[in-house]
């Protein structure tokens, strides 16, 4: 496994799933809410939405309306109370803004009538904005009535994602502040996302926006209500534009450009429920479909290689569809989940959203609880350094060895496979580099695992290494450790090979800046990406090798294999086109380049094929006491079967297996699928044999490379 990372997790969520939800920001100046309840035996979404910190008002809040969520006859709770997902600093209070601005809900209350606990959340403050009456009450609520209507009826849309919020980002989209310190937004915006399914079960969208000023509305009556509504329609390309918030960025790329840019036109308000004239008529086919219906296809990758590809319906959760399939490992470690990268310090897993594109790539990340100590690194300044540490060079991964009874030596550390993330585990072998650190005099004395003080007393460069301690000064500048002995010198690394070589010690110039990590008693949650057992395979100019390992692996790039089957005087070959080679299956590799291949392990549980001639070994195996047995061999750019007569096979390799003894002239290798240049010959290697190298000298049956045997050259691999 590789290291390492402690991840802490707040109790707001930090993450939200949903077409529903928008683009957030990710500078810690908000928190992501998701307010749920339940009904009908499952969690449903009421609303979720991201609050500002510093304008202490959401930036957008997200639902949807669905089979679950639409219609109902919950009643009014009418109970406005801070929301219990806010720390008490954020909270906006319950009592009203100032006077002429209402509680003006984001998520109306009769958005959500199906449960009464969820129309209770509706009332929670961070749903609220400052809104003027008339507004609220009149022209707001018209536009969320019109939403309500395409919402709650089925034969319009099977979900509608709905965005609601109020400028707050820029301050020509802020009217001011209320006396509680919340903005008042110069406009409210509404995002509409429509998905229908039509008679071939294919999903499609369109998409509506409304960006409209938060006035007094005096100027606005039954007479032109509806015509100025329809005047504040808008795309969604125009939305992001002025509110600066990404749509829908879960939707596959082509439906969310399609979708986002296209123009508002009569026919367009017609398809969203407007009376326009001429008589326009919601056509559901012109509904933007995704070009391969809707499934993206993601390559799963499992412990650092290649796993597999699947084609997933857009919007499933991967986590949930693929965590079943992970194979455990027996190193401690759990599958924590996909993510989107190899980071195992701070890993952005998967189910934290949903894929925005199509193609994508996803890592799977095992997690470990440590109960015990463990390494963290010093990431802010001490007044105290009192304590035990590793002195690390990160960068090379690198710790200063403790355990040295002489320390001013070259490559006077020792090596990790990786420092990542800001932890590193404790256990026999780092705690052996150990350093104690303690107050002494005006600064610190630094002692090693052996008892040893380490310092430097004089301005050389150099390392003293004694049994009295003397002091160091110790501070944190830009993520790196200053450690200045007696004499002025700081200690550092110097990274260059030369006469001296690489070291830790004390430098007058400057060299390469040093960490600390603190060991520290925890609970943590260890992270990491499981690396692949492997076996690699060197194809010659010859072109074919044989191959064979104990467990699964997949065929890389480049390489074709295949199996052998015998029919009368014809030795077959079928090539494996579903790229795995099952464990212990002995396999043909064929390709067009010389060069080492790795091949890495895999989780299919791929069966070999029960006719296969080809026999695999796993272990050293002694072949060819019956005169069946034919082993590849590679000589002069020219590749053959040759029967081997009591011989040993050694691991990774396999042979070919004939029913019985043969003449071997009437035999022929066919196979199916172009390679050619094999051959089976009537020669045979015996170990009884005398074998000499090109030199003409004698070598053992153990040697390999070219030989001659009774005046003839073999490749012996």
């Amino acid at each position: 496994m590789s290291l390492i990372c402690v991840i802490g997790f707040a109790d707001i969520v930090d993450y939200l799933e949903g077409l529903e939800i928008p683009a957030w920001r990710e500078d810690n100046t908000t928190f992501l809410i998701d307010h749920r309840t339940e009904y009908e035996n499952k969690s449903v979404r009421t609303y979720a939405l991201e609050f500002d910190l510093k304008t202490n008002h959401s930036r957008w809040v997200a639902f949807k309306f669905d089979e679950t969520t639409r219609g109902g006859k919950a009643s009014r709770s009418n109970n406005f109370e801070n929301d219990p997902d806010l720390p008490a600093e954020n909270q906006i209070g319950t009592s009203a803004f100032d006077t002429g601005y209402d509680r003006g809900h984001l998520c109306a209350s009769n958005d959500r009538r199906y449960s009464d606990d969820a129309n209770a959340q509706t009332f929670y403050m961070s749903n609220m904005s400052p809104q003027m009456t008339r507004f609220n009450e009149y022209y707001w609520r018209t536009i969320e009535s019109r939403i309500q209507d395409l919402g709650n009826n089925p034969e319009f849309s099977t979900n509608l994602y709905v965005v609601k919020g109020g400028t707050i980002d820029n301050t020509i989209g802020v009217m001011q502040r209320s006396k509680n310190s919340t903005v008042i937004p110069a406009y409210y915006f509404v995002a509409l996302l429509q998905e229908c399914i039509n008679t071939e079960g294919k999903k499609g969208y369109r998409a509506l926006g409304f960006y409209v000023p938060h006035t007094d509305c005096a100027d606005i009556s039954a007479d032109n209500l509806v015509s100025t509504i329809q005047s504040q329609v808008c795309n969604i390309d125009y939305l992001e534009h002025q509110t600066g918030i990404d749509f829908f960025p879960s939707l596959p790329d082509d439906v969310e450009d399609l979708i986002e840019s296209k123009s508002i036109t009569s026919s367009v308000l017609c398809d969203w429920g407007f009376d326009v004239t001429p008589d326009y008529k919601t056509d559901p086919d012109n509904l933007i479909y995704h070009q391969d219906d809707l499934r993206y296809d993601i390559t799963l990758i499992d412990k650092g290689e290649y796993f597999q590809t699947l084609a997933l319906p857009f919007g499933e959760n991967l986590y949930n569809a693929t965590c079943s399939i992970v194979p455990t490992t027996d190193d401690g470690y759990e599958f924590a989940g996909w993510a989107t990268s190899m980071r195992t310090d701070f890993p952005e897993f998967v189910n934290r959203r949903e894929i925005s594109s199509k193609p994508d790539t996803l890592y799977a990340i095992y997690k470990r609880n440590i109960n015990g100590y463990i390494y963290n690194k010093v990431v802010t300044p001490k007044s105290d350094w009192t304590g035990n540490y590793l002195i690390a060079y990160e960068n090379d991964n690198k710790l200063l060895n403790g355990a040295l009874d002489s320390i001013d030596v070259p490559k006077n550390f020792v090596q990790l496979d990786t420092i990542e993330g800001n932890s590193i585990p404790s256990n026999a072998f780092t705690d052996g580099c150990m350093f104690a650190i303690k107050h002494f005099e005006d600064g610190y004395s630094i002692m090693s695992k052996v008892g040893k003080y380490i310092n430097r007393v004089t301005n050389t460069n150099g390392l003293d290494y004694t049994d009295t301690p003397s002091a160091n000064t110790i501070s944190l500048e830009n993520g790196n450790v200053f450690i200045k002995g007696k004499g002025g010198y700081y200690l550092q690394y110097y990274p260059v090979v030369v006469a001296g070589g690489q070291r830790f010690r004390y430098y007058d110039n400057t060299q390469k800046p040093l960490q600390l990590y603190q060991h520290e008693n925890a609970s943590v949650e260890i992270y990491g990406l499981g690396i692949a057992r492997s076996r690699g395979a060197t194809m010659t100019d010859a072109h074919w090798a044989t191959y064979c390992n104990e467990f699964e692996t997949i065929i890389p790039d480049g390489i074709k294999a295949f199996y052998a089957t015998i029919n009368g005087n014809t030795v077959n070959l079928h090539r494996i086109d579903s790229q795995i080679i099952p464990a212990g299956m002995g396999v043909l590799l064929y390709s067009d380049n010389a060069g080492s291949y790795k091949f890495i392990e895999s989780y299919t549980n791929a069966k070999p094929n029960i006719d296969n001639k080809l026999i695999g070994v796993t272990t050293n195996t002694e072949i060819g006491y019956d005169k069946c047995d034919y082993i590849l061999v590679d000589f002069a750019g020219n590749a053959s079967f040759v029967r081997a007569e009591k011989s040993t096979l050694e691991s990774g390799k396999c042979y070919l297996r004939l029913d019985a003894p043969s003449a071997m002239s009437k035999i022929d290798i066919v196979c199916h699928d172009n390679p050619t240049g094999i051959i089976i010959s009537s020669a045979s290697i015996n170990d009884n044999g005398t074998r000499y190298n090109l030199n003409g000298q004698i070598v053992s049956p153990s040697y390999k490379g070219i030989v001659i045997i009774n005046g003839k050259k073999h490749l012996l691999q």
